[in-house]
C-alpha cells in the first residue's frame, strides 16, 4: 500500500477489507472499500472510512492487486471480468486461468497491457531475482531448498510450533519458475521450520561459463540484491537490523545473498522477508502494464 500511495505515476483508489486489523488502524488515512455484504456501521467509532462498496472499488479502478487467501482469486476473477479491470493476484495461485505467472526480472514483456497474470509467490520471487542478477544463459542447472518460516508474522498461532515438516517431492517454485523460464534447468525442495518470519534459501548453481567470480560480480551490482559476508549468519539478527534501519515495519525489500565456491559451482545462501520482498515486483507489474515496451523497458 505505502508503495503504490508514494509512487508519483501511481493512485490508490482504496483498500478492500472484510475486518480490522492491526494494519487497517495505522492507516485510518486510506479509503476502504467493504468485500463483503457487511454495513459499514461496524467500523463506527474507530476511525476508519468506509468509502463503499467493493463494486464502488472496481467501477473506480484500472487494475486490482489480489492479496486473497492462497488458492482463493478464481472465485473473484469474474467480478474482474464484469468490471472490465485488470488485475494481478499475488503469490499462491495455482490457476492457470487466471493468466501466466510474471516475474518482471525475467519475463516483463508478457504483461503489456495483460488483463489478468499471476505474480510470483515471495521464495519464487527472490530465486528469480538471483537468477537474473547472474543471467539465466550462464546458468546450466541449479536446485534450490527452501527453508520457510511455518507462517505469516500476523498468523503466529496457526504455525508449526516444535518440529520440521518435509516432503521429498519437489516445491512448486521450480514449476512456477518453467512456467517463465521453460528452458530452465532447475529444481526445488522445501522444509518448513518453526520460524514466524523470513525465509532461507540454499541454492547451488552450476554455470554455462565457469566464470563463477564474475556471476558473483553481477549479482552484487543488481538491484534489490545485498550481498553479505563470509562466515555464519542469523535469519533473526538480519531482520532485527532492518528493523532499526528505520524501514517502515522493518520491511526488507533486498534479498542478503551470501555467495561461495563450492568446487565448480556456485553455492548460494538467500535470506528474505516473506512480505515485503515482493513488493518491488509487484509495482513493476502494475508499471509494466501500462507501458509500451519501450517505456517499460525503462522502468524499475
Amino acid at each position: 500500500m505505502d508503495a503504490v500511495t508514494e509512487h508519483p505515476d501511481l493512485e490508490l483508489v482504496g483498500v478492500g477489507i472484510r475486518r480490522l486489523t492491526g494494519g487497517v488502524l495505522a492507516r485510518p488515512d486510506v479509503p476502504y472499500f467493504l468485500t463483503d455484504d457487511g454495513t459499514p456501521e461496524r467500523f463506527k467509532g474507530t476511525g476508519i472510512t468506509v468509502a463503499g462498496s467493493w463494486n464502488d472499488a472496481l467501477a473506480q479502478a484500472d487494475l486490482v492487486v489480489d492479496a486473497g487467501p492462497s488458492r482463493s482469486g478464481a472465485g473473484r476473477a469474474a467480478s474482474y471480468r464484469a468490471a472490465r479491470v485488470a488485475v494481478r493476484y499475488c503469490g499462491g495461485e495455482r490457476d492457470r486461468s487466471l493468466g501466466p505467472v510474471l516475474h518482471p526480472a525475467l519475463n516483463r514483456e508478457i504483461g503489456f497491457g495483460l488483463r489478468s497474470a499471476r505474480l510470483a509467490s515471495c521464495n519464487t520471487t527472490a530465486i528469480g531475482r538471483t537468477l537474473a542478477a547472474i543471467g539465466v544463459g550462464h546458468i546450466a542447472r541449479a536446485h534450490a531448498t527452501i527453508i520457510r518460516c511455518c507462517t505469516d508474522t500476523d498468523k503466529a498461532a496457526k504455525g508449526v510450533t516444535n518440529s520440521a515438516v518435509f516432503d521429498a517431492r519437489p516445491s512448486h517454485h521450480a514449476t512456477d519458475l518453467r512456467e517463465i523460464i521453460p528452458e530452465m534447468s532447475l529444481s526445488t525442495n522445501a522444509v518448513t521450520v518453526p520460524m514466524v518470519s523470513g525465509h532461507v534459501i540454499l541454492l547451488r548453481l552450476h554455470l554455462t561459463d565457469g566464470e563463477l567470480d564474475a556471476a558473483v560480480s553481477r549479482l552484487g551490482a543488481a538491484q534489490g540484491v545485498t550481498l553479505l559476508t563470509e562466515g555464519t549468519h542469523d535469519s533473526a539478527l538480519i531482520r532485527e537490523r532492518a528493523m532499526r534501519s528505520g524501514m517502515p515495519r522493518g520491511d526488507r525489500y533486498d534479498i542478503a545473498v551470501q555467495a561461495c565456491r563450492d568446487g565448480d559451482a556456485l553455492s548460494l545462501a538467500v535470506s528474505l522477508d516473506n512480505e515485503a520482498i515482493t513488493v518491488p515486483e509487484t509495482i513493476d507489474a502494475i508499471l509494466a502494464y501500462a507501458a509500451t515496451p519501450a517505456v517499460a523497458a525503462s522502468l524499475s
